[in-house]
């Protein structure tokens, strides 16, 4: 068969899923190339490294014993013999030691700021069996790269940032500051 490109793409059935759990993955035909039934001819072989192999378009649950971040591979075969090896552009968070943050602001009102204010929120964050990587964080609708986010106003609106924490049990969670 011939390399092809743009059959599709992969992605878990759920994300993310507690340490120990088990998920299924599914491919997702682009339907621009060929018609939805067409998929349904086709072969699909998955590689998810350690953890086995499995076949068809959605797979059997696979099981994650560790925490951290997954994906897989997916190996499509055309009715014609073309073929295409995709890895999933969407990963699987599998979490271990649950986290838990609450956020405070010094924000008083979307109607106290002006063009170039600045408010800032803190996610004070805690995590039973394992330590909160403070120099891990993700803001979402702010800046920032530990637990201290910033939003700079342009106009009048209303921002409600989130935070995403992560663990040195590579759990990582995500949580609304709310404004």
């Amino acid at each position: 068969g011939t390399p092809v490109t743009g059959l599709g793409d992969c992605t878990p059935v759920t994300s993310p899923i507690d340490k120990g759990g088990s998920v299924g993955w599914q491919f997702v035909g682009n339907t621009a190339l060929y018609k939805p039934m067409e998929f349904a001819t086709f072969t699909y072989e998955w590689d998810f490294g350690e953890l086995g192999t499995g076949v068809g378009f959605k797979t059997d649950a696979v099981t994650y014993p560790n925490s951290g971040k997954y994906t897989a591979t997916v190996k499509v075969t055309t009715k014609d013999g073309n073929t295409e090896t995709k890895v999933c552009k969407d990963s699987l968070q599998v979490n271990g030691a649950k986290i838990t943050c609450t956020c405070t602001t010094d924000f008083k009102s979307p109607y106290d700021y002006t063009a170039g204010a600045t408010v800032t929120w803190t996610a004070t964050c805690s995590s039973a069996g394992a330590n909160i990587l403070e120099d891990k964080f993700t803001w979402v609708g702010a800046e920032g790269t530990t637990n201290v986010g910033s939003y700079t106003f342009t106009e009048p609106t209303t921002v409600t940032p989130k935070v995403i924490a992560r663990n040195d049990d590579n759990t990582e969670s995500e949580f609304d500051c709310p404004s």
